[in-house]
């Protein structure tokens, strides 16, 4: 099958994620159009009309009727980043348009990430970072908990999405005791992965390190607020690198004033993080700007997972990471 297809991204964006074998992998399924601006609603109507496949990035333009009236061949979306929901809408499933994503690309990166912050707060690197830079004379004169190791320490992952499960295999190859709540998660799935179901009290209660790694989803808003982490052990740690959306942030903002537990955290409500937000000075918490995805091997993966499933569509194959109504409706 011939494929006439338009790839909408900024230069910049083109440059990060396709690689030029990629692009080759594309133009040898047929026709390649490009437009630079993915804001550009007028550009992307006059573009669609002859278009079979649409390849969409960051900041794309919401896919509504009027948007998709312009589109009369169009009959898959590819969007070569994570989620999707800030364009799709309920008219693109209406007209049988199918859709994928090359979300799984960042689900290792993101996971590499949360296991070094896992570390990190078992050792307290960060305690003693920020005393060392404070003017403290040696590590007896910073206030650290005690440090662990990470066999046999119990960490708790709350999500056992496509990144919770690469973060799990991580921890259960390196010998971590490993719980996880996830209503989602079957007898069957845990025992595949050497985990065991907690419910989330239990999950909080026990856990040395809880790892957050569940979808944004109206019943996961605040999931982990103030009664959730009073739950937490005094020493415990929390993981974030998933959405501020699944923590009261005034709640933790709260708990980790007091010393009692320490946080490491790659998102927030306000991004970028403000100047003066009091995160910044408290030596039990360890920030980074949203970045644990941002490697340069998981950009260039996002393309070649895109040139992957376009050559899936048009061989008749079925696609790997092909997004359904009802999946979409549980996915961040």
């Amino acid at each position: 099958m011939t494929l006439r297809t338009l790839l909408v991204a900024t230069p910049s964006f083109r440059e990060l994620v396709f690689a030029p074998a990629s692009v080759d992998r594309i133009e040898a399924l047929g026709e390649l159009r490009v437009l630079d601006d993915p804001a550009d609603a007028d550009a992307l109507m006059a573009a669609l009309p002859g278009i079979d496949v649409l390849i969409t990035s960051w900041g794309a333009t919401p896919l509504t009727a009027e948007v998709l009236e312009h589109a009369d061949r169009l009959r898959l979306i590819a969007h070569s980043a994570s989620s999707v929901k800030h364009f799709v809408t309920d008219e693109i499933f209406r007209r049988g348009v199918r859709i994928t994503q090359a979300g799984q690309a960042m689900a290792r990166p993101v996971a590499e990430v949360s296991l070094a912050f896992t570390l990190v707060m078992l050792h307290r690197i960060h305690r003693y970072d920020h005393g060392l830079r404070a003017g403290a004379a040696w590590r007896e004169s910073i206030d650290a908990p005690p440090q662990h190791g990470l066999a046999g320490s119990r960490v708790g992952v709350v999500g056992a999405s496509r990144t919770g499960v690469e973060y799990i295999r991580m921890l259960v190859a390196l010998g971590a005791e490993v719980v996880v709540h996830d209503p989602y998660l079957t007898a069957e799935r845990a025992a595949e992965l050497g985990v065991r179901r907690l419910d989330l009290d239990s999950l909080l209660r026990t856990s040395r390190i809880v790892a957050l790694h569940a979808p944004t989803l109206p019943e996961t808003h605040e999931l982990i607020g103030a009664r959730e982490l009073a739950l937490m052990a005094n020493g415990s740690s929390l993981v974030n690198t998933a959405r501020s959306w699944l923590v009261d942030s005034n709640a933790l903002l709260t708990e980790l004033r007091s010393g009692r537990i320490d946080a490491a955290l790659d998102v927030f409500d306000e991004e970028p993080l403000p100047s003066d937000s009091p995160l910044r000075e408290l030596p039990n918490v360890l920030l980074t700007p949203h970045r644990a995805a941002a490697t340069v091997e998981c950009y260039l993966e996002m393309g070649a997972i895109v040139a992957s499933e376009l050559e899936h569509f048009a061989a008749g194959e079925a696609l790997e990471f092909e997004l359904t109504e009802s999946a979409l409706a549980r996915m961040a």
